[in-house]
């Protein structure tokens, strides 16, 4: 699992821990459940939401915990939740016939799908999810937000005790590759090109469009913004090659910092979106 870079790892390994001992009450619960011809039903989606909302709730807790607004912690809660959504039917949606539950997420945006976020917000763990919520924000009204103890680069520490809690360089403010002014947006690009497989430079005229499609913003950078025609959306840049050049550049820049700071998240998207090109049939004479 990806988490923020200010997550301390006391944090980190108190939601790992229950994201294990959640695993191990679902594989008990799966026992249990008897084996269908047509696959997984709905109560074993059932218990895959349950589990990933009890790690989501615990991620919360720990949010709360270490002063984060309401604000911060609804909205990494929430990318978490997308993020387990995405990968939680491979890793524990399957039946002990090996047939695997139907995608939580769809499109271009990997968004959780409606029918699928109703029973998320219908179910006990989401009301314990807004209660934590809610508690964030009485605790901000009652004190002023905590800092985290962090580990200095020098070595010196607010409290030596915490282990593996960096403060940010300038050099760690970075680390997350070049795209850092819309963190979201650049996610988009990166995923829009990953559904298009391995192979998404050939399928760039694909990409760009569909990039349009889901509103992803065009770069301020580099070849093709603010300048004399200049492209306002990714589409303009197919009939010119400079401009197409710089695309391509600027969408692989977003592919190969997303492929490194959420790994798991790509390789998810890999398996779900990767296109087999059929060849083509021989022409009969």
């Amino acid at each position: 699992m990806n988490y923020p870079y200010d997550f301390p790892a006391t944090s980190r390994d108190k939601i790992e821990v229950e994201k294990i001992r959640a695993r191990r009450e679902l594989e008990q619960k799966k026992a249990t459940l008897g084996s269908s011809f047509y696959g997984p039903g709905e109560e074993l989606e059932a218990l895959v939401r349950e589990y990933i909302l009890r790690i989501v709730v615990t991620f919360a807790t720990e949010a709360k915990n270490l002063g984060w607004g309401t604000a911060r912690a609804r909205e990494e809660s929430l990318t978490l939740l997308r993020s387990l959504a995405i990968l939680a039917p491979h890793e524990v949606g399957r039946d002990r016939s090996g047939h695997r539950i139907g995608d939580l997420t769809q499109g271009a945006f990997s968004t959780i799908r409606p029918n699928v976020q109703q029973k998320f917000e219908n179910s006990p763990q989401w009301k314990r999810l807004e209660d934590v919520l809610l508690s964030v924000s009485d605790v901000h009204d009652g004190a002023p937000p905590k800092r985290p103890h962090v580990m200095r680069s020098d070595g010196s520490a607010d409290n030596p005790s915490e282990r593996g809690v960096l403060e940010p360089t300038a050099s760690d403010k970075n680390r997350r590759g070049r795209p850092t002014l819309d963190e979201e947006n650049n996610r988009i690009i990166a995923q829009v090109a990953l559904r298009c497989g391995k192979d998404w430079k050939k399928r760039i005229e694909e990409v760009l469009s569909a990039l349009d499609e889901v509103q992803a913003k065009v770069g301020e950078s580099q070849k093709f913004i603010r300048r004399e025609n200049a492209c306002l959306y990714w589409s303009d840049q197919l009939n010119r090659s400079s401009s197409k050049e710089a695309a391509v550049k600027a969408v692989d820049t977003r592919v190969r910092w997303f492929t490194k700071q959420y790994p798991d998240e790509a390789a998810a998207l890999a398996k779900l979106y990767i296109v087999r090109v059929q060849p083509a049939p021989k022409s009969s004479e």
